[in-house]
């Protein structure tokens, strides 16, 4: 038995990652007219909106842009596609989740942050310590889990949806809202959703 995760580069990949609302169950042959129960997960940074690093999922109605109505200064960076570092342990696959920088098509940059949760339950991206890839995690309080995705499997170009995520420790990804602002959150059981994934290139070696 393995006391580790271990990463599997050939495996890892970059996505577009949303936020499926009120638990739907989306027809992967009706995705078009599926779009007002999705929302695009994404992270800023220096913003001015006070919510740097939280991961947010907020758009306008139908659309997959993200956009918020809370004001900013109109700097800072928007993060919309995410590094999936795939690792295994013990037969199981977990993933490592960073936000990534530039253009797919060219040299898109991996940054030096990972997904957590901060000690109430909010989701959001923390200042890395060691430089990416890590090839091997003892503890895991970064990894989580995508139910419903076969990363051995997987396709450029393919959406995979109706993925239940949890965290490390099996508590679900759920929404929680805020003075009416949504948060992607653990340790609830209620407000569950599915994620869904829009492969945009695999594998992807650092």
């Amino acid at each position: 038995m393995a006391f580790y995760f271990k990463y599997q580069s050939h495996l890892s990949f970059l996505a577009k990652w949303r936020w499926q609302q009120k638990d739907a169950h989306l027809d992967p042959a009706q995705w078009q007219n599926s779009l007002h129960l999705v929302k695009p997960i994404w992270v800023g940074f220096e913003r001015g909106d006070g919510e740097d690093g939280y991961l947010r999922i907020e758009s306008r109605e139908g659309s997959l842009v993200p956009w918020s109505a809370l004001e900013s200064h109109g700097g800072g960076t928007l993060h919309e596609v995410f590094w999936f570092g795939v690792y295994e342990k013990n037969g199981r696959y977990y993933y490592q989740i960073r936000p990534v920088s530039g253009f797919v098509e060219g040299k898109p940059t991996i940054i030096n942050c990972y997904l957590d949760t901060d000690k109430v339950g909010y989701m959001g991206m923390y200042a890395g310590v060691f430089e990416v890839p890590e090839w091997v995690i003892y503890i895991g309080e970064d990894m989580w889990q995508l139910n419903g995705l076969d990363p051995t499997k997987l396709t450029e170009g393919e959406r995979y949806l109706n993925l239940e995520m949890k965290d490390v420790d099996d508590n679900p990804v759920t929404l929680r809202k805020q003075d009416k602002q949504p948060y992607l959150y653990t340790g609830s059981k209620a407000y569950q959703g599915r994620v869904s994934l829009e492969v945009l290139k695999r594998p992807f070696r650092i």
